[in-house]
Order: C-alpha cells, then sequence, then structure tokens
C-alpha cells in the first residue's frame, strides 16, 4: 500500500487532507501540484535565510536537511513520474504516426 498524500486544506475546517490516490488520477495529480507548490515555498524561506546577513551555525543549518531531503525526494519522484509518461507519450505518438502511414 502507498503512502498517503497530502492533498491541501478542507476549506471549511481547516485540517489538513490526505488520499491514497489512484496513480495518474485526478487526485494524484493534485497531490502532485500541492507538493510542487510546497516545495517552491520551502525553497524559497530557505532561500531567504540563506541570503540574510546573519551567519548561521551549523546546528541552525541542520534544521534544514531533513525537510530539504523529504522535500527534494517528492520532488524527484513527481519528476520521475513526468518522465515516464512523457516517454509513454512518445512511444504512444510514434505508434499513432506509424499506424496514420500505412
Amino acid at each position: 500500500m502507498t503512502q498517503p498524500r497530502f492533498l491541501g486544506l478542507d476549506a471549511d475546517t481547516g485540517k489538513q487532507v490526505y488520499a491514497v490516490p489512484e496513480p495518474g488520477g485526478l487526485l494524484d495529480h493534485l497531490a502532485d501540484v500541492t507538493a510542487l507548490e510546497a516545495a517552491t515555498a520551502f525553497l524559497a524561506v530557505v532561500g531567504e535565510v540563506l541570503d540574510s546577513e546573519d551567519e548561521l551555525s551549523e546546528a541552525e543549518l541542520a534544521v534544514f536537511l531533513r525537510p530539504a531531503v523529504a522535500t527534494l525526494t517528492e520532488v524527484m519522484g513527481i519528476a520521475v513520474k513526468l518522465v515516464d509518461e512523457g516517454s509513454a507519450m512518445r512511444d504512444l505518438g510514434r505508434h499513432l504516426r506509424a499506424g496514420l502511414r500505412n
């Protein structure tokens, strides 16, 4: 069984919403978008912290390591899916082109 994926916040209750979406389905796509939005926000925050005038200690920098690895892991999973889907679409395009030529 796959892990539940974060879909966002319920507008009425403010609670976090998770699902185990079917690969390639609407909820899977929504989870991907949510993960990419979260990664973008995290990158912006970390970038601002690193660009600040204050020198950070190793302990302060270490606070970002686990979340950064988790974020990178999730984003890489999405990238792999998109590459695989792109490859499948290219294959489909080749087959359609060959079928139209015959």
